[in-house]
């Protein structure tokens, strides 16, 4: 194994390894760089992983750490790549264009319409009346 490659005890870096590898070539302006946990820092503990660090300009931005923050064990490649551009990692056209036909799409909420005059009744993005 090379040292550019994820370990295999963890499955999910794996996964996300080979998205990023698609990632790269779509935005060129992104730098995708991986670090094997225990020689970046000495007994990092594996339920960390995988941890996502999105810089700009040498400032953090975010930080995604563990499965469930980075979109869980089946998260797909669009999935990932509009978590990354929330995230400032790029920019994206068209929110349209990161989902094939039929797959819902959320809008961010800064183009969400403004509805606070509104008088109806208003629910988290759980369902739960606020």
């Amino acid at each position: 194994m090379g040292p550019e490659e994820p370990q295999p005890h963890v499955p999910m870096c794996s996964l996300l390894n080979h998205h990023f590898s698609h990632l790269a070539t779509k935005f060129p302006e992104c730098k995708f760089l991986l670090i094997l946990a225990g020689q970046c820092v000495p007994n990092y503990p594996v339920s960390h992983l995988p941890t996502l660090f999105i810089y700009d300009s040498g400032c953090i931005l975010n930080s995604l750490i563990g499965e469930k923050a980075c979109g869980g064990r089946n998260v797909l490649e669009d999935e990932l790549k509009w978590m990354l551009a929330q995230s400032g990692a790029f920019v994206i056209d068209s929110y349209e264009a990161l989902y094939q036909e039929g797959t819902p799409i959320t809008t961010p909420r800064s183009e969400q319409e403004d509805y606070s005059d509104d008088q109806s009744d208003h629910y988290d993005n759980q369902g739960t009346e606020v």
